[in-house]
């Protein structure tokens, strides 16, 4: 595309007669043909990367500022709907209660401000003679009425402007009226434009309050829906994770209970074998002597009565747990060799 943006003016004057569709093939022709890896390759990839890094760029800008505006809007709708699901409610509470239903007031938080009012238009000379005037005709003539004042006030001021500078008091009194009117105008348009400031910026910040107030509640809302869905789906994980578990201790447990099961019996110690000869005589004395017999108790009494046992019946027991380990060796040996 660079290439081509390069060079189509070039081709077209080189080839006059050629439609854009034909200029645009010799282009694609030439771009084939040149070398690989030649400068000018080099040159236009070089500009298609940088082109490629600004597109990407503003692309990323464009995607946040749309993924904000899409979700200002749908925070303005969920607040406008929780605001209406408010109202509703307090108007079923009202008529539940019994109270007059008046639907909640939607009207604006703004101050409202004073009307600054216009200056009064400046008065031309003929009016300022006329304010004058006319009190004193109407003096002299108290019957006539507001039109006849009028005409006589037109004529007296006809034969006024008719005598040299007869026109000059009134004149000035207007020129003045008139410096009057522009600076009060001036003064009016400063107060307009400050009024129309403040009110723009407190209908900004009432626009940003309230898109706070919006942006927030949809916020929580999705926090809490991600929420929700993250606990379901770490219990259902955790669920699964135990159910497995569970499957694979009963196999492991019905694992060994089988190799459990097919292994030989382990070699009793001598002290083993005297416990079994002498536990129930053991038991019987204590609880004779001193009326309990706990387990604790009796293998205590068990371990007390093999340490001062004598040697020649000790000797007895010991023989016993010889051949019971060359019974259990001979028989883990043949196990052995089975298992494998």
């Amino acid at each position: 595309m660079h290439y081509c943006s390069a060079n189509r003016e070039k081709v077209k004057s080189e080839n006059p007669e050629s439609s854009h569709m034909e200029v645009t093939k010799i282009l694609g022709l030439r771009w084939k043909a040149l070398p690989a890896f030649s400068e000018e390759i080099e040159h236009f990839n070089k500009l298609a990367e940088q082109d490629k890094a600004r597109y990407d760029e503003e692309m990323q800008v464009y995607k946040a500022k749309t993924a904000a505006y899409e979700e200002e809007r749908k925070a303005f709708e969920y607040y406008n709907q929780q605001l209406k699901t408010q109202a509703a409610l307090e108007l079923y509470e009202q008529a539940i209660s019994g109270t007059s239903a008046v639907a909640p007031s939607t009207a604006s938080n703004k101050t409202s401000m004073a009307v600054i009012q216009p200056p009064k238009k400046p008065m031309s000379a003929f009016v300022c003679y006329s304010a004058d005037k006319r009190s004193d005709i109407k003096a002299k003539n108290p019957g006539m009425e507001f039109a006849e004042v009028s005409k006589v006030v037109s004529e007296e001021w006809a034969k006024v402007q008719k005598r040299k500078n007869g026109s000059k008091k009134w004149n000035a009194l207007a020129a003045k009226d008139k410096e009057r009117y522009e600076k009060e105008l001036a003064d009016y348009e400063t107060k307009v434009a400050e009024q129309k400031r403040i009110e723009e910026e407190s209908a900004r910040q009432e626009y940003e309050l309230l898109r706070e107030k919006a942006l927030s509640a949809y916020r929580q809302k999705v926090e809490g829906e991600v929420a929700v869905s993250q606990f379901k789906k770490n219990r259902a994980a955790e669920l699964s994770k135990e159910k497995e578990d569970r499957a694979k201790a009963r196999e492991e447990k019905q694992k060994k209970k089988a190799e459990k099961a097919l292994m030989p019996k382990r070699n009793m110690t001598a002290f083993f074998f005297f416990s079994k000869d002498a536990r129930e005589h053991t038991k019987f004395e204590l609880m004779s002597t001193q009326g309990s017999a706990t387990v604790t108790e009796v293998s205590i009494e068990l371990g007390r009565r093999w340490a001062n046992l004598e040697q020649n019946k000790k000797d007895y027991y010991i023989e016993l747990a010889a051949e019971d380990k060359l019974r259990y060796d001979a028989e883990m040996e043949e196990y052995n060799i089975s298992a494998k």
